[in-house]
């Protein structure tokens, strides 16, 4: 007879070590790290026909804004009013204003943010209809090697905003040399504004070649002042 405990035929369990815990930190890095990579896999798949239509919709204003002169005809009343509110002061104003415009006001503002720029808004009367437009000078961006000026522009019939673009200058040739150009639109509503806008556009035209001819008339006279023939 054998006296003593019995050895078990049963293995003994396997100990597996113990995970370390992971700390809120990481499981939150994880959790975000799966969302993005889902995500991601879902973005690629698909297409948003809110985004294209939107899209689109701003390509046909912008054709709409080029085609029919609005772009132009914006850059050139901004071109022309932005000196208005430091003018405005002057006794001989009337003879700067270019088109017949009535109930003429112009001030400059600052506008909100970490980076206020000046906001000319200028409000007028023309054929009958009281206008308004409001034009923000951005600058040129710090960031990057582009040398274009930057600037907002919105226009109003009555209190209801009918235009809103972005519009761009290029600054290579000099500050004498600069003329905004239509970049890109951000609001638009069609509608009686648009004619009176061209219209008033023609009339500043006019009024620079003529102001422009004039100089050089004045300079003619006052040379041949002292010519003797």
């Amino acid at each position: 007879m054998v006296w003593g405990l019995k050895k078990s035929s049963a293995p003994s369990p396997i100990v597996e070590p113990k995970k370390p815990e992971q700390s809120p930190d990481e499981i939150i890095s994880e959790m975000l790290n799966a969302y993005q990579q889902h995500f991601y896999e879902q973005q690629k798949a698909r297409l948003d026909p809110s985004a294209e239509e939107a899209k689109n919709l701003i390509k046909r204003a912008e054709r709409l804004i080029q085609d029919s002169r609005i772009g132009y005809s914006i850059c050139e009343l901004v071109d022309h009013t932005k000196r208005w509110p430091s003018w405005s002061r002057r006794d001989d104003f009337q003879k700067y204003v270019g088109f017949p415009a009535l109930d003429i006001s112009a001030t400059v503002s600052k506008t909100d943010g970490r980076d206020p720029h000046d906001k000319v808004t200028v409000h007028f009367i023309y054929s009958g209809r009281q206008y308004a437009t409001t034009f923000v000078d951005e600058g040129i961006p710090s960031w990057d090697e582009d040398y274009n000026r930057y600037g907002r522009v919105e226009f109003f019939a009555g209190s209801d905003r009918m235009l809103g673009v972005e519009i761009i200058a290029d600054t290579k040739r000099g500050f004498e040399y600069e003329r905004w150009t239509f970049w890109t639109v951000f609001a638009f509503a069609p509608g009686q504004w648009m004619k009176d806008l061209v219209e008033i556009a023609a009339h500043i035209d006019a009024h620079r070649t003529s102001s422009r001819n004039q100089l050089f008339d004045d300079i003619a006279i006052e040379k041949a002042k002292n010519i003797r023939l």
